[in-house]
């Protein structure tokens, strides 16, 4: 049986969540980070317990992880612009 890392999230979940960031308000486009919880957002959207401050997106119950979690994946899988800040 094998293992499932449950450190990242899909490609396709961490893309939707960077979707909504990119997009707020309180995102800071400097730094890469959410004025609301300070967090480095890069790092945040790719985890499955995260969630928003603000309610627009929520943690993912572990229960329904299920088969093809990513065991690892650059940044730029969620952004090519992220590409530049390695691998996280």
């Amino acid at each position: 049986m094998a293992r499932i890392n449950l450190s990242f999230t899909s490609v396709e979940t961490a893309k939707e969540r960077w979707a909504v960031c990119n997009g707020c308000e309180y995102f800071n486009t400097t730094y890469k980070s959410c004025y609301q919880c300070g967090c480095f957002m890069p790092t945040k959207v790719r985890k499955p317990a995260s969630t928003c401050p603000e309610n627009k997106w929520d943690h993912i119950n572990i229960a329904v992880l299920g088969e093809g979690i990513e065991y690892h994946y650059p940044l730029s899988d969620i952004d090519p612009t992220l590409a530049d800040m390695g691998d996280i």
